[in-house]
């Protein structure tokens, strides 16, 4: 989180939007830092659950 993606990752999540743009966007960074993670995974011949169920099963945390 200290690299200028995670803070701007952390500035969005905390800031107030009614349109509903940082949770957008953050949403997409979720996405792609999942994606990779999955890749990885992937290429050590292990499951990888899709990248929807990863986001909906981390925001029950």
């Amino acid at each position: 989180m200290s690299s200028t993606a995670g803070r701007t990752y952390v500035r969005d999540a905390l800031s107030g939007d009614p349109e509903q743009g940082n949770a957008a966007r953050c949403s997409a960074y979720a996405a792609e830092q999942l994606k990779a993670v999955g890749m990885r995974t992937a290429g050590r011949g292990e499951a990888v659950p899709g990248v929807e169920t990863l986001l909906d099963t981390s925001s029950r945390l």
